[in-house]
This record gives C-alpha cells, sequence and structure tokens, in this order.
C-alpha cells in the first residue's frame, strides 16, 4: 500500500452490523471480506496522512472505523425519505459552512441522488458533518485535522 498516493473506498453492499455493534438484520446482505480490507487500508492509510475519499459505503465505513454506528435503516429513522432507486438527482444537499468540502465546492447546496440504505447515526469520534440532505439525513463527513479525508454520501451536481 506504500506505493498509493490515495485510496478511494467506494460504493456498494452495506456493511455488516457487527463492526458497529447493530442488530443483526437478516434480508440484509454484507461482504465481511471487503469489510476486512476496507478497514486494512484505513489502518495502514490514516496514520500515514494518506488522502482518502470515501464514496457512499466508503463514507460509512469511515465513520465506523472512527468508531460512530450507522442506522441500518433510513426509511425507519427519517420520516418521508423516498426509496430510491434511479441516478437521477431527488435531493439537495445543503453544506455545512466552513468544512473542507464546502470551501472545495464553493457552493451551498447541490442536487444529488442517494441510493442508501445505512446512514450516520452516531458520528466517529473527530469527524465532522459538511453536508445533510433536506430530511436530516447525513451526506458527508470529514476528518478537520487531517489533510484530506472525506466521505460523501451523495453524487450530483
Amino acid at each position: 500500500m506504500s506505493t498509493f498516493d490515495g485510496f478511494i473506498i467506494g460504493g456498494g453492499g452495506d456493511i455488516g452490523t457487527g463492526l458497529y455493534q447493530g442488530a443483526p438484520v437478516i434480508d440484509m446482505r454484507f461482504d465481511p471480506e471487503r469489510d476486512m480490507m476496507e478497514l486494512d487500508v484505513l489502518e495502514y492509510a490514516i496514520p500515514q496522512s494518506t488522502s482518502i475519499l470515501g464514496v457512499c459505503r466508503g463514507s460509512q465505513m469511515i465513520n465506523v472505523f472512527y468508531g460512530g454506528n450507522l442506522h441500518q435503516n433510513i426509511r425507519e429513522v427519517y420520516t418521508g425519505v423516498p426509496t430510491m432507486w434511479s441516478p437521477l438527482l431527488r435531493k439537495t444537499a445543503s453544506f455545512v459552512k466552513g468544512t473542507k468540502l464546502h470551501c472545495i465546492l464553493l457552493v451551498g447546496a447541490v442536487r444529488i441522488n442517494s441510493l442508501d440504505n445505512q446512514s450516520v447515526d452516531r458520528l466517529g469520534k473527530g469527524l465532522v458533518i459538511s453536508a445533510y440532505d433536506e430530511y436530516g439525513i447525513v451526506q458527508a463527513i470529514e476528518e478537520p485535522q487531517a489533510e484530506f479525508l472525506m466521505g460523501v454520501f451523495l453524487l450530483g451536481v
């Protein structure tokens, strides 16, 4: 891993509930080998100050790595969240002023899609929230002390 300048931890299926003390869920699909590989990457890269971008599931994994946990099903926690099965832009994410992500994008909000079932519940130690959607769901997190370590749940323009 020492030959890489940065890592992208991408999207995919849900993270195993055992990693964040979530209750077992029968109808969720987990990939324990992928979970362990991504945790190994984070365990190596973070102390080295290697740049990390987590996208969707990758953002959730960053939160879990930092000791946070996840809502296993956002529709059970947030009112009115539509089930999205399309990459069409259907929600709005607003950025928290002063965060690195806000300073990079230089906009207050963007239209997004979000196909996630899980979302941040308790934020991991040292992380901050850098974007929410109109339902109150966390859509981006970052580690303000790191040169570049952020996770985005959103895709959009």
